[in-house]
């Protein structure tokens, strides 16, 4: 995303290039429900690259 309006080609590389000695599920999703539970606004990560972009 961040490289999408140079002119770079960025090749996809899977897990298995950087083994790792602990497992990792294959899918795991973090719930925010405990955040959101707090009241806490919870930004998609679009936004909050966008915002990140703007101040470097």
């Amino acid at each position: 995303e961040i490289l999408k309006d140079e002119d770079v080609e960025v090749a996809p590389v899977n897990s298995s290039a950087y083994p790792a000695k602990a497992y990792r599920p294959r899918h795991s999703v973090m719930s925010l429900k405990k955040a959101e539970d707090t009241g806490f606004k919870i930004i998609n990560w679009q936004t909050a690259l966008n915002k990140f972009m703007k101040i470097i």
